[in-house]
């Protein structure tokens, strides 16, 4: 709030009675929380495409671009 050179907290508020600290620690944990799960959903989404069963074999890549490319083959030129 400083820093933004914001009033300090005034009678009526919708955070009235509460302490700046107070005001602040509720915000901050709430960043904290979507931080930690935004980061987990990134890490297990990243592993989740890297141990995947057709990123380990070259085959497998192999075998998924023969299946697009008759797919493309049946469908004809647009």
């Amino acid at each position: 709030m400083k820093v933004h050179k914001l009033p300090p907290l005034q009678l009526g508020h919708e955070f009235d009675g509460w302490s700046e600290f107070q005001v602040t620690g509720r915000v901050t944990i709430l960043q904290g929380v979507m931080l930690f799960f935004s980061s987990l959903f990134f890490f297990a989404l990243t592993l989740s495409l890297v141990f995947v069963t057709i990123a380990t074999k070259p085959e497998g890549v192999l075998e998924e671009l023969h299946k697009f490319e008759l797919q493309c083959l049946a469908a004809g030129p647009a």
